[in-house]
């Protein structure tokens, strides 16, 4: 009768770096249980996996409690990936219980990084079209640092960013007619390959302020345009904000 027949299903799986190495799974229909069955040597040594660029050693994962205590530790401390790295180092002396490299602090103090801007509905980047329409929200709920993004047909978006401050120091120390000594240049640079647009930042020397070690004024950072092109009518618009 059929309901006398068993049915018997098995799968096999090979080992990627050693085809001898397989694994057999026999399961019966309708039974919950299975048996797992391993036919082979496995490896000695431990490769990396096949998304490492640079495999310097054997992969060996970390445990979950371990990943847990340094991703606690990332967000709570806001610490650089070398200080966090060295406090792991020094708070215990097995391997198993400890991280593996500074790649894999970095890693997760990059992830920590990218939840803590979505948690504060911030773009993480994904696209270009994400970050504009984020300028233009900041715009619109009135930021005192954001202050206008251009959208014209035929160019490409551009932001002026600058703070009420910036200007009224440009006015004291670029503007007013003190002579020499009292005046200072205000100076505009384009940066090339920062993101997906360009950067064109102003800067000025503070004549209110003498470093140390110097004597000499800081220079500090005045408004800054972000564009996608370097046309005429780009930097007027920038210009005229």
């Amino acid at each position: 009768m059929s309901t006398d027949v068993v049915v018997v299903q098995r799968y096999y799986a090979r080992l990627k770096r050693d085809p001898d190495y397989h694994k057999r799974v026999t399961t019966m229909r309708g039974s919950t249980y299975a048996v797992l069955e391993y036919v082979g040597e496995f490896p000695a040594t431990v490769a990396a996996h096949g998304n490492a660029k640079h495999a310097g050693g054997e992969f060996v994962r970390s445990k979950p409690q371990v990943m847990s205590a340094l991703r606690d530790t990332c967000h709570k401390t806001k610490k650089k990936p070398r200080a966090v790295y060295a406090d792991a180092q020094n708070a215990t002396d097995a391997d198993d219980l400890n991280v593996r490299n500074l790649k894999q602090v970095q890693n997760v103090v990059f992830s920590c990084a990218q939840n803590d801007r979505k948690d504060r509905g911030m773009s993480c980047g994904s696209n270009l079209a994400d970050d504009i329409l984020h300028l233009c929200n900041r715009v619109a709920l009135g930021d005192d640092f954001v202050k206008s993004v251009h959208i014209v047909s035929g160019h490409s978006p551009c932001c002026v960013l600058y703070n009420d401050n910036q200007i009224s120091d440009i006015r004291r120390f670029c503007c007013q007619d003190k002579g020499k000594s009292g005046k200072t240049v205000m100076g505009v640079d384009r940066t090339f390959n920062l993101s997906a647009l360009f950067a064109t930042v102003t800067v000025f020397k503070n004549l209110a302020v003498v470093r140390g070690n110097t004597q000499e004024p800081p220079i500090f950072v005045g408004p800054v345009l972000l564009h996608g092109d370097g046309q005429y009518s780009t930097y007027m618009r920038f210009l005229r904000t």
